[in-house]
C-alpha cells in the first residue's frame, strides 16, 4: 500500500486487534470523507491505519478495505 503525494485530509488511526471495530469505523467514516468539499470540489482523503502488533485479522481487515477504497492504507509496525 503506497500513500500518494496530493492528499488533501489525512485521518491517523491506531489500532491494536481491531478485526470487529474496522468495517464499522469505515462504514462511518468514509462516507463522511467523501462528502468534504473546499470551493465546491471534493477533497482527496486517506485513512492510515497504524497497526501495532495485532494478533487477529485487523492488517488483513485493511488490505481488503484498500482494495475497495484506495484511501485505506495501513502500516504495520
Amino acid at each position: 500500500m503506497s500513500m500518494g503525494t496530493d492528499i488533501q485530509v489525512s485521518l491517523l488511526v491506531p489500532v491494536k486487534d481491531e478485526e470487529a471495530a474496522l468495517p464499522i469505523f469505515l462504514e462511518r467514516v468514509i462516507p463522511v470523507l467523501q462528502r468534504l468539499m473546499f470551493d465546491g470540489s471534493p477533497l482527496s482523503w486517506e485513512i492510515l491505519f497504524i497497526d501495532d502488533g495485532s494478533t487477529d485479522r485487523t492488517l488483513a481487515h485493511i488490505m481488503t478495505a484498500h482494495a475497495r477504497h484506495p484511501g485505506v492504507v495501513g502500516l504495520s509496525l
